[in-house]
C-alpha cells in the first residue's frame, strides 16, 4: 500500500494510547490523524477526519468503543484493543478488522494493521470527504447524550458549563464553549458573542448587531464582529428571504 492508513486512536489509559501512538508510528503503515482518551470527543474526531482505520479501547467512561463505532454514519475500519475478551463475540459481530487483547506486543499489533491493509488494497475504501457529521455526543449529568446538529437552536455558555437549546429540553454540559466549537462543522456554527454560538441556518435575521432566531434574540460580542461578514455572506448565498442586515 503506497499510502499510509489514516488512522484515529482512542484509549481512556494514558500509558496505552502513549503505547498505541509508539507502535503507529514505529509501524510506518499509519498515520495518525488525532488520538484521545475522551470517548465523547472521539465521535465528533471521526465524523469530522473521516479516518480509514480506527482503533479503539471497548471499556471506558461514559460510552464504549463497541457503542462509538455503532453511533457512527460512515464506518471505517476497526480494530478492537480490550483487556476483557468477552468482547471479542460483539467486535466481530461488528466486522472489526482484529481483536486485540491487552497486553499486546508489536508483532501482534503489525498483524492487525496488515489485515486492515489487505482490507484497503482489496476493497479501494476510500472516506468520503464530503460527508459532515449529523450529531454530536456530550456528557450531561452521568449520561452520554446524543444531540443532532439539525435540531441545535443555539448555544449558550455559562461558566464552566454550556447549556445546548436543542429539541423539547435543553441539555446542560460541563465543557468549554470552545471545546463544544470545536465538535462542530465550522461552516455552519459561529461564535457571536462569548456566551453564544449559533447555527447558520437557523437565523432569521439581523439587524443592529443582532441576530435574530425564531424564539431567541443573541447580541454580537464586539471581538466578534468580524464573523458577521462571513455569516452574512453565507446567508445571502442562500438567498433567503426576508433576510435583513
Amino acid at each position: 500500500m503506497a499510502e499510509k492508513i489514516s488512522c484515529i486512536l482512542i484509549e481512556d489509559e494514558p500509558l496505552a494510547l502513549k503505547l498505541l501512538e509508539k507502535f503507529s508510528e514505529e509501524s510506518g503503515l499509519i498515520k495518525i490523524l488525532a488520538s484521545t482518551g475522551n470517548p465523547l470527543e472521539a465521535v465528533s474526531l471521526i465524523e469530522n477526519l473521516k479516518p480509514e482505520l480506527l482503533i479503539s479501547d471497548i471499556q471506558m467512561p461514559g460510552i464504549n468503543g463497541l457503542e462509538i463505532f455503532e453511533t457512527l454514519e460512515t464506518k471505517p475500519l476497526l480494530i478492537f484493543t480490550t483487556a476483557f475478551p468477552e468482547y471479542a463475540v460483539k467486535g466481530f459481530e461488528l466486522d472489526a478488522v482484529d481483536y486485540l487483547l491487552k497486553p499486546f506486543d508489536f508483532q501482534r499489533f503489525i498483524k492487525a494493521i496488515k489485515k486492515a491493509e489487505v482490507l484497503l488494497e482489496s476493497s479501494a475504501q476510500k472516506p468520503n470527504p464530503e460527508k459532515i457529521p449529523e450529531s454530536i455526543f456530550v456528557r450531561s449529568e452521568y449520561s452520554a447524550v446524543r444531540i443532532p446538529l439539525n435540531e441545535i437552536e443555539y448555544i449558550e455558555g455559562m461558566d464552566s458549563y454550556v447549556k445546548i437549546f436543542a429539541g423539547s429540553r435543553p441539555v446542560l454540559s460541563l465543557i468549554t464553549m470552545k471545546a463544544v466549537l470545536e465538535m462542530l462543522p465550522s461552516d455552519r456554527f459561529f461564535r457571536v458573542h462569548r456566551s453564544f454560538i449559533v447555527p447558520i441556518d437557523k437565523i432569521l435575521s439581523i439587524r443592529n448587531k443582532t441576530i435574530f432566531l425564531k424564539e431567541k434574540e443573541i447580541p454580537i460580542g464586539s471581538t466578534y464582529e468580524a464573523v458577521l461578514t462571513t455569516i452574512t455572506g453565507q446567508l445571502f448565498a442562500k438567498k433567503p428571504k426576508g433576510m435583513q442586515s
